[in-house]
């Protein structure tokens, strides 16, 4: 009898569970194609846990004991077999519904999204919101110890071809942001090349620029999808950095002069330049990648966001082939600073 009962739930539980396909994600205003279709359960929606990892730009592995665990740049996630409650930074968290475990899938309610304060749901469209990424080591432990490097041009100088291409009030105003401290400005200038190079290849050889990482989603057809973890090689040629992602190899040639002028006007910073100079080469990569254009918010000048993690954000548009009709995004490129990594982490979000 008992046999026969266990059966009879069985039974239940899986015929109970279909394909929901009514339910939409987006994340930051970008559609996305789960991997793994949502399952219903007459209760609530459910999410695979690679999706979850997708979505949250995190890594996710089985840890045995029916436990699997996800790690974001601002998360370490604890998930276990049929339980209702997940290990959140050490924090327990209870769940609306338990987690169920499908073919070797461990599938997640989708509500964890808002119960993590990163979702919420419109009618069917489920829009996620990724936190910015964050981490406790500092990015130079005092502004004072840049090296800053004599230029021909200034935060006070800036190149003729600026003024040409922008009116005196708008470089007014990204100079007064620069100033506050809270943005570093760059333009470019590639007559500082050589030492520019020169100090990548001494970051290369003997910090965490010698382990650098690469971290975006797929895009294509305005939808994003399973998230891309490589490696980066860095081969520093003469007037060029060459950058092999993957099986992809993509050249860089410019030279983002950056100045921190909270600190100083005159000179450039060095190791912000090499900094800026990754990040929009890393920008330029997935822009190319994904055949996203930004001519038409094209700026000569360059304001990356300071702090433990630098952000640089850029406009980007993509033109549907069939109605012509144009799609607004933002690209923002955060660098991140590990112990004895750098990690440059790419998103994606709709304006």
């Amino acid at each position: 009898m008992n046999k026969k009962f266990l059966l009879t739930c069985a039974c239940f539980l899986f015929s109970s569970t279909i394909f929901a396909n009514d339910t939409q994600l987006s994340v930051s205003g970008v559609n996305y194609e789960p991997v793994a279709q949502i399952y219903n359960t007459n209760v609530t929606d459910y999410i695979s846990i690679q999706d979850f990892a997708n979505i949250t730009m995190g890594e996710y592995s089985s840890t045995g004991n029916n436990k699997y665990q996800v790690e974001t740049s601002t998360d370490s996630i604890t998930f276990t077999a049929d339980a209702n409650f997940i290990t959140s930074n050490k924090s327990r968290v209870v769940l609306s519904n338990p987690t169920l475990l499908i073919e070797d899938i461990l599938y997640i309610p989708l509500d964890i999204f808002e119960t993590l304060g990163l979702g919420v749901q419109q009618n069917e469209i489920i829009d996620i919101y990724i936190q910015v990424p964050t981490t406790n080591i500092l990015d130079i432990i005092d502004k004072k110890l840049f090296t800053f490097l004599p230029s021909t041009h200034s935060f006070n100088n800036l190149p003729t071809y600026i003024d040409a291409l922008m009116s005196d009030e708008e470089i007014e105003d990204a100079k007064q942001l620069a100033q506050s401290g809270e943005y570093f400005f760059s333009f470019i200038d590639n007559t500082i090349r050589q030492e520019v190079y020169n100090e990548l290849a001494n970051k290369i050889n003997k910090s965490s620029y010698s382990n650098i990482e690469i971290m975006y989603r797929q895009f294509e057809n305005d939808t994003i999808s399973s998230t891309i973890i490589e490696n980066i090689d860095v081969d520093i040629q003469k007037d060029s950095l060459k950058f092999v992602i993957g099986e992809s190899e993509f050249e860089y040639s410019n030279i983002l002069a950056t100045f921190d002028p909270s600190q100083d006007e005159e000179n450039i910073s060095i190791e912000k330049t090499v900094d800026v100079t990754l990040m929009h080469a890393f920008y330029s990569f997935y822009r190319n990648t994904f055949l996203l254009k930004d001519d038409e918010y094209f700026s000569p000048i360059y304001l990356t966001q300071s702090g433990n993690v630098n952000s640089l954000s850029q406009k980007v548009y993509t033109i549907d082939d069939n109605t012509g009709e144009t799609i607004t995004y933002v690209i923002t490129v955060h660098r991140v600073r590990n112990v004895n990594s750098l990690q440059f982490i790419i998103d994606i979000s709709q304006i």
